[in-house]
């Protein structure tokens, strides 16, 4: 479509949530998805006709995936990285050092997070919206996993030392909203870490509209750091760290080597395409 197009478009009228701003300014459009940035913050964000999570994560998640999902995950290298990642977490939560704590996992998948915090001796919970993939995380691998969406978290009535929610925040439509009933899962002293995806990256920079995660995967928010760390605070989370890391060439000419360093750069600057970030509640 042409940059005229585009500009013909009409501009989405819903305030943003973050700023408040109505300037919505068309990005991209890209296999039925239009992206809009808002000109006061940066938060960019789609539209996407008859979206349904549910349905369109239990038609991701076939019998022949999962299978080979949950072998990935249970790896035992991406198994020690899940515990490394707990064991670093695990420092900043108040509580006394190597006492057993409640670990949550929202959007937890086949659940190979849950069983590393489980293997530590802690207790974990997941909560995911596909039913397929909830009911293969109980009866694979014995996990306690809910089937549902952000507002489960509330229904639960519990609160976490440590929720994570990796790879969740670019599903949600309103990312405000989400982190707020996020922080009422957290409990006191406690801490929320994810990931999510950087819009301000050198790849996106550089493949625009060919970067793989864009037009896919109910993909609908896109941040920045500095957006991303507003949003954790004005949702009510404290001593919020951000970080960047990574780099992907879409061209595929690039070889391994230079791209991992192009990553490595990428993330001294803040320009990586993996945004994480960490905070207290």
């Amino acid at each position: 479509m042409s940059a005229g197009a585009l500009a013909a478009a009409p501009a989405m009228v819903e305030p943003c949530e973050l700023c408040a701003g109505r300037d919505w300014r068309p990005l991209l459009e890209k296999a039925g998805y239009r992206y809009e940035r808002c000109a006061g913050c940066a938060l960019v964000r789609a539209e996407l006709a008859a979206f349904d999570p549910a349905a369109l994560y239990d038609g991701l998640f076939e019998a022949a995936w999962l299978e080979r999902e949950i072998a990935r995950t249970l790896e035992p290298r991406k198994q020690a990285h899940y515990r490394a990642q707990i064991r670093r977490e695990r420092r900043r939560v108040e509580r006394p050092r190597g006492a057993a704590i409640d670990v949550l996992d929202v959007g937890c998948g086949v659940g190979g997070f849950l069983v590393a915090a489980r293997a530590l001796g802690h207790r974990a919970l997941g909560v995911e919206v596909s039913e397929v993939a909830a009911r293969h995380a109980r009866e694979a691998l014995g996990l306690e996993v809910r089937t549902g969406s952000l507002e489960l978290c509330a229904a639960l009535g519990e609160r976490f030392a440590l929720v994570r929610a990796n790879a969740l925040l670019e599903h949600l439509p309103r990312p405000l909203e989400a982190l707020r009933a996020l922080r009422q899962a957290v409990a006191p002293g406690g801490v929320l870490f994810g990931l999510t995806l950087n819009l301000d990256s050198w790849t996106f920079e550089r493949a625009q509209a060919r970067w793989r995660y864009l037009g896919m995967g109910g993909h609908l928010s896109f941040f920045d750091p500095r957006n991303l760390r507003a949003l954790l605070e004005r949702a009510g989370f404290r001593d919020v760290a951000v970080r960047t890391q990574g780099f992907r060439d879409e061209s595929r000419r690039m070889g391994r080597l230079r791209e991992a360093f192009e990553g490595w750069r990428a993330g001294r600057v803040g320009k990586g395409h993996r945004l994480y970030f960490e905070a207290c509640g």
